[in-house]
């Protein structure tokens, strides 16, 4: 198995570890994703629930606000119809028994033992009461004695006629009067004594002397403002809903019920949950494996089916009523029990949700520890098979290169690369000890010749110096034979000429025998470098 395959072996398996790394980390933050996506639609719901309680409310207050304030307007009328009653019967009507020729006046604070008017004491009252801003009430006609208590807005002629016409049902309007939210309630003051018949048919400045018993003589129009909460007319008073996206003409409490549903039906059974309260974008939901919140969520289910049936009867029934007021009751008891469950299915989410975070921790520490593992086994096999190797095969070329060829050889383990490369310096080092050897072996035989050559050199040394004194020799007794036939020349005249061929022959011989000791000297010079240089 070659270098190149267990690196690539090593990256490929590092390769393989991250992907599965990253796949489960993608894998465990998508799931988380999820899950958060399931936990924040579940706890919208309790926002849900909780928003559906006040668009409700927002919708069935308007008319609570007007039953109670009508309610209100009532008894204020009954109690100063009452008082009035009660004035004019046992006040004004005793003192005409008992007091013959008494008459109340409008202007009695200026009589001795005047008292005013039944209508008068109600006005006067009044004027005290409106000072109060709780509420006001105003005795007003159109054939009023007191012209400053004629009708001067449209809600009071439009109330006079109504009243007229019909004098059994009061008239009453929400309005803006005087810049705050009111409810202005108009009632007949109905002709109910002969006394006030009379004195109204007689008084000069009456503008109708007609009136009968049973007639009616005015309106007592009661205003009661409505409190700073509910100032708002176009949010209280105006039931009208403009509708919007995907809602149609759906109330806003009609639209939050339907998102709620939609979406507790998909936390339920799977399926696609609205995102938005208009319906317009929606999220996949998977249902949770956990059958206990399953059953949580049909609990919440069964509790918003009962508090939906309390809601029909709220809208159906007669504000303020005993089945009114027992639903409302339900209804704010459902509600919360509602939250409260919705709480704890939310916790049971997240309780499984760090459950999963806590498998996917698991899993992926299985993966660390997997990863540290493959990693101490490349560290082996690159250390065993790779860097432990080359470590030896650098030594090795290292002591040969210090001139150390007797290193034992490499001992190789593997048929890789490095093994190729040792078995290859193995051999190096094995051819070099061969061929120093072989040189090591011509060394000696070159040094055995040299010692013969040298030896040789010696002799012929020798016999050329033997050779040149022979020659010198020979010179001398030549030169001795020169001189002796010289002086045989000179003994002898005539000699002379007989031997003056002789001496040419002689001299010619001497020339010759100088060169020969010439060219023996020259050999002998000859043969001394030779010997210097074999040495």
């Amino acid at each position: 198995m070659g270098i190149r395959f267990k690196l690539v072996a090593v990256i490929c398996a590092f390769l393989f570890l991250i992907i599965v790394v990253v796949g489960v980390t993608v894998f465990t933050i998508n799931a988380l994703k999820e899950d958060s996506s399931t936990v924040n639609l579940a706890g919208r719901q309790r926002m849900l629930a909780q928003k559906y309680t006040k668009e409700l409310f927002t919708e069935i207050l308007p008319a609570q606000v007007k039953d109670s304030t009508v309610k209100a307007a009532e008894m204020v009328t009954l109690q100063i119809k009452e008082d009035r009653s009660k004035y004019t019967k046992s006040v004004i009507g005793k003192l005409k028994r008992e007091l013959p020729g008494f008459k109340p006046a409008r202007d009695w604070e200026g009589l001795r033992g005047g008292v005013p008017l039944p209508a008068t004491f109600v006005q006067e009252v009044s004027e005290k009461i409106n000072k109060s801003g709780i509420y006001r009430y105003d005795l007003l006609s159109r054939w009023n004695l007191n012209k400053e208590k004629g009708l001067n807005t449209k809600f009071e002629n439009d109330a006079f006629n109504s009243l007229l016409s019909n004098s059994k049902e009061p008239y009453y309007e929400f309005m803006n009067y005087k810049g705050k939210s009111v409810l202005r309630y108009a009632t007949p003051d109905i002709a109910g004594a002969a006394a006030c018949v009379s004195c109204h048919n007689a008084h000069p400045e009456s503008a109708k002397r007609d009136f009968r018993l049973g007639d009616v003589m005015g309106v007592l129009i009661v205003t009661v403002p409505i409190s700073a909460e509910m100032s708002n007319l176009s949010t209280v008073f105006d039931s009208a809903d403009t509708g919007g996206g995907g809602g149609g003409s759906l109330k806003p409490y009609q639209r939050t019920a339907k998102v709620f549903e939609a979406t507790l039906t998909a936390l339920t059974n799977g399926g696609q949950a609205p995102l938005d309260l208009l319906m317009t974008e929606f999220a996949t939901v998977v249902p949770s494996d956990n059958p206990t919140v399953i059953a949580q969520l049909k609990v919440v289910d069964g509790l918003w089916q009962q508090m939906e049936a309390d809601v029909e009867i709220l809208l159906s029934s007669v504000i303020n009523s005993p089945e009114y007021i027992s639903s409302m009751w339900n209804f704010l008891r459902l509600n919360s029990n509602i939250v409260g469950h919705m709480n704890k299915a939310v916790g049971m989410y997240e309780n499984d949700t760090k459950k999963d975070i806590g498998n996917m921790m698991k899993i992926l520490g299985a993966f660390i520890v997997l990863a540290f593992c493959i990693a101490f086994g490349a560290l082996v096999l690159v250390t065993r098979s790779i860097i432990r190797p080359i470590s030896a095969v650098a030594e090795l070329a290292g002591t040969m290169a210090a001139k150390d060829l007797s290193s034992a050889d490499l001992v190789v383990k593997s048929s890789d690369e490095v093994g190729t490369l040792a078995v290859a310096l193995n051999t190096m080092k094995k051819n070099l000890n061969e061929i120093i050897g072989q040189i090591r072996n011509s060394s000696e035989h070159v040094a055995v010749a040299t010692a013969g050559l040298s030896e040789n050199s010696a002799q012929i040394v020798g016999g050329i110096e033997r050779q040149s004194t022979q020659t010198s020799q020979v010179a001398t007794a030549m030169e001795e034979m020169s001189a002796t036939v010289i002086e045989v020349a000179k003994n002898s005249q005539g000699a002379s000429d007989a031997a003056g061929d002789t001496q040419q022959i002689a001299v010619q011989g001497g020339d010759v025998v100088r060169r020969a000791v010439d060219g023996m000297m020259n050999v002998a010079e000859t043969v001394r470098q030779s010997a210097t240089t074999v040495e």
